[in-house]
């Protein structure tokens, strides 16, 4: 698999080509570089300049409630919302034809792999182990420019082919119960040591990778189904980034897009998403 950097020209290619594994990174998008600086206002004027050196600025405590705060505006506030209809609909994905899970703030802390509560985030996962559908795609936008150590891998070789994994453990009805936080991101300081989260059950070491770098402001595009991985983070910077989740219900409803492999997690994240109806 290679990133490609030639988007098709419909929606409906877009999602076919997704389907079939391609990975897709929009480069020099206006509507992307706009986005990347209005959320990169917003978080400076809660962290401070510069936002990537907040971690040793506040402490651990005033960091983790300060991006909490900045995770439930993005995640739950309409005017986000909006901001993200603009987005999938300047690419051919209608928003009369799309449910969306909103926008989530992604934080990456320099070393904080160390700490066991996050050890989450950087597990080996398909993100349809989430309870999430088979044909849901995937939006991620850069905030700041990254290098390929400082994002995350794909391992391509296992878009079609089942892995170990425990994705049987996760259901998603009785994981938001718990608190309806936990769907926005890691909200509850806990959740990575009490919570039960699927990962991937095999050494990737061996597996074929592919690594991407990004722009401020560049957009990547693939489906849920791919098997990827957060690398661990030692720039001294904290990486930010922000992503959301499509499903076109009509495919949704018809069983339309990736064949399910090895995914056994239970309840449905669909619930969560904004769906059209809800359009004024």
């Amino acid at each position: 698999m290679m990133i490609s950097h030639i988007l098709p020209e419909t929606g409906e290619e877009i999602r076919r080509a997704v389907y079939n594994g391609a990975v897709f990174k929009i480069t020099d998008s206006v509507i992307g570089q706009d986005l990347a600086a209005e959320i990169g206002e917003i978080v400076t004027s809660e962290l401070g300049e510069p936002i990537r050196e907040a971690q040793f600025r506040l402490t651990e405590e005033q960091f983790f409630q300060q991006i909490g705060k900045l995770r439930k505006k993005f995640y739950s506030e309409s005017y986000f919302h909006d901001k993200l209809r603009q987005v999938i609909n300047h690419y051919g994905f209608s928003d009369r034809e799309h449910a969306f899970d909103p926008m989530r703030l992604r934080v990456v802390a320099h070393e904080g792999y160390k700490n066991p509560s996050a050890a989450p985030v950087y597990y080996g996962h398909r993100d349809t182990w989430y309870g999430n559908p088979q044909n849901q795609i995937t939006w991620w936008l850069a905030l700041h420019d990254v290098e390929e150590q400082d994002t995350f891998v794909f391992y391509p070789d296992y878009f079609h082919q089942a892995v170990a994994n425990d994705s049987e453990c996760f259901d998603y009805d009785s994981w938001t119960s718990k608190s309806k936080d936990l769907k926005i991101g890691w909200q509850n300081s806990n959740s990575g040591r009490e919570a039960l989260y699927p990962q991937l059950r095999e050494n990737p070491e061996s597996f074929d990778n592919v690594y991407f770098s990004a722009k401020k402001g560049d957009i990547l595009v693939f489906a849920g189904q791919h098997l990827h991985q957060t690398l661990k983070n030692n720039t001294g910077l904290t990486r930010f980034s922000i992503d959301f989740r499509t499903v076109h219900l009509e495919d949704h409803e018809k069983g339309i897009g990736i064949h399910n492999v090895d995914n056994r997690s239970t309840g449905s994240a669909l619930k969560g998403h904004i769906w059209p109806q809800e359009i004024s």
